[in-house]
C-alpha cells in the first residue's frame, strides 16, 4: 500500500476500482457486467469481496456509497440495491467457524484433520476406554496432589 495517501485519493482509486468491476471492459462505464446486471435485476444481492485491502481508513458504509451512486447515476432503478462489500477480517471470521473450509482456502486440505465430532465417530474411537491399573495409580496420585493444602 502506498504511504500517506490522503483520504480523497483513496475514495477516487475506490471509484475507479469500482467502476472497472462492474462495467464491461471498453465501455467507459456505460455497460454493466452482464452477471451485475442480471443479479440487480433479480434483486439479488451484490457482494464484492475485497482481497488485499483491509485499509481501516476508509469505512466499509463509504464502499456501499460508492457503489450505490454509482449504481443510482447508472440507472436510478439500482437506487436500492442490496449490497454488501466484504473485506479480507471479515472473511477470516467466516472461515475459523469451518476449519475445515479455512484449511481448503489456505490449500492445506490434504492435512489429515478432523474436527473432534467427526473424529469421535471413527470406528476405532467407538471402543470402550478401559485404563489400565498404572493409569488409575497415577490419576489417584494427581487428584491427591491436587487436592492436598
Amino acid at each position: 500500500m502506498l504511504p500517506n495517501l490522503k483520504q480523497e485519493n483513496i475514495l477516487f482509486v475506490t471509484k475507479t476500482m469500482f467502476v472497472k468491476l462492474l462495467c464491461t471492459p471498453g465501455s467507459k462505464g456505460a455497460v454493466l457486467e452482464p452477471r451485475v446486471k442480471d443479479c440487480l435485476d433479480r434483486d439479488g444481492t451484490f457482494i464484492v469481496v475485497l482481497f488485499g485491502w483491509d485499509k481501516p481508513a476508509v469505512k466499509h458504509d463509504e464502499f456501499v456509497t460508492i457503489i450505490r451512486d454509482f449504481l443510482k447515476n447508472f440507472d436510478s432503478k439500482y437506487e436500492n440495491a442490496r449490497l454488501e462489500v466484504w473485506q479480507p477480517n471479515q472473511l477470516i471470521g467466516f472461515l475459523k467457524l469451518f476449519p475445515p473450509l479455512a484449511l481448503k482456502v489456505n490449500h492445506r486440505d490434504d492435512m489429515r484433520f478432523q474436527l473432534h465430532q467427526s473424529w469421535s465417530k471413527n470406528a476405532d474411537m467407538q471402543g470402550v476406554f478401559e485404563r489400565s491399573e498404572t493409569q488409575n495409580k497415577l490419576i489417584s496420585e494427581l487428584q491427591t496432589n491436587i487436592t492436598r493444602k
